[in-house]
């Protein structure tokens, strides 16, 4: 056997001439070290505490948070950013000495020229040595002023260069730091624990939602029903005084009926004979058979804890009918009833309304506006009353 041979001050040791044996090596075990890696990661994961899962949590929440604060902040700062002398002039003096482009002394000096200058001009009828001066002050002040527009457009792109330089660092320091957010948010979401817990607070949390959405739609319902109870009782009431003025106790289902049926000529002549019955009953009825008031009629003009207007415009809302249709579909009784008193509502004061007549019409031989029929009848009535006609 050769001896060792080494070289000196390179502090190893060479062998030569040495047989070694062959690497020993199991085929089954090849390319497992990446395997062993990944379990032994899922091993820690089932092996963490409750509390450790709890400050993995906390720790994905403040991730969050971190990067929505970082969000903002680079949001602000890019929106803060504006351009350099934005808006400058060459007679801003002022301005310009704070920012360097002219010397501090060169402003009042610009500034005496303007002024004398302006004296100059307002001259009627100036000298020629005046003239002559006016137009040397006029030169240097156009050579000043090239120069200052020069010396602004170069410190402006010197200034858009470095908040070119500064946004571009900014962006970088915030993608590294997005990187290491998400990263932390990442490793906390691998965690069985982790994601068990977080689709625990997600069950709760539309559990809630759910709790809130339902106690809505009850408080609606119960707006609804107050509404439709308010609106019904005062829409009888005025059909019952229809019904007793014109002596037709199916007034209400037939006006109805002659609605639903579109047909609009047989409505119209019903409606008009009704009127005219109310119009003599306004102007020359007694007892029971005068209408004394406009609201015994018209329920919209009767005051009451529910404004009638309020009500009818929420029950035409289509949300309110969204909501009433989606709850009957779901079986809800209630929603099924009030769909129905819904549309009864809508159709009772479509008649009601066309009984009474618009308040305001115009004559189309004057252009004058007046009070139609039905109002003014009240108003003919009160004149009689006072003139002791009636």
């Amino acid at each position: 056997m050769e001896k060792y041979m080494e070289k000196e001050g390179e502090g190893f040791s060479e062998r030569k001439g040495i047989d070694t044996p062959e690497e020993i090596k199991i085929p089954e075990l090849e390319g497992i070290d990446g395997i062993l890696e990944e379990v032994e990661k899922i091993a820690s994961m089932a092996a963490l505490t409750e509390e450790e899962a709890n400050e993995l949590l906390e720790k994905r929440f403040s991730a969050i948070e971190e990067l929505r604060d970082l969000d903002r902040a680079v949001k602000e700062r890019l929106g803060s950013r504006t351009e350099p002398l934005a808006g400058a002039t060459s007679e801003e003096y002022d301005k310009l000495a704070e920012e360097g482009i002219i010397g501090e002394k060169d402003a009042p000096r610009l500034k005496k020229i303007d002024e004398i200058v302006g004296k100059l001009e307002a001259l009627e009828n100036p000298s020629a040595a005046s003239a002559a001066e006016m137009e040397r002050l006029k030169k240097l002040k156009e050579l000043a002023g090239e120069k200052i527009e020069s010396r602004i457009e170069e410190r402006r792109a010197e200034e858009v260069k470095k908040m070119e330089e500064a946004k571009d660092d900014m962006l970088a320091e915030f993608a590294e730091k997005l990187s290491a957010l998400e990263k932390i948010i990442a490793e906390a979401e691998e965690n069985p624990k982790v994601m068990d817990r977080l689709q625990d607070m997600a069950k709760e949390e539309i559990g809630k939602i759910e709790e809130e959405k339902k106690k809505e739609k009850e408080a609606l319902v119960k707006k609804t029903e107050r509404y439709v109870a308010s609106l019904l009782s005062k829409h009888s009431e005025a059909f019952k005084r229809y019904a007793e003025i014109s002596g037709d106790d199916r007034l209400e289902d037939s006006l109805l009926e002659g609605l639903k049926k579109r047909d609009e000529q047989e409505l119209r002549n019903k409606i008009d004979s009704v009127r005219g019955k109310v119009l003599n009953a306004v102007i020359d009825g007694e007892g029971k058979g005068r209408i004394k008031q406009p609201k015994e009629i018209m329920p919209w003009l009767s005051r009451s804890s529910v404004p009638y207007f309020d009500a009818v415009n929420f029950l035409r809302y289509r949300g309110t009918e969204h909501l009433l249709r989606d709850l009957a579909k779901g079986g809800d009784e209630r929603a099924v009833k009030l769909l129905e008193s819904r549309e009864t509502i809508i159709a009772e004061n479509e008649v009601l309304r066309m009984l009474a007549g618009k308040k305001w019409i115009v004559d189309r031989k004057t252009g004058e506006k007046k009070l139609s029929a039905v109002y003014s009848a009240f108003e003919k009535r009160r004149e009689n009353d006072k003139k002791g006609i009636t």
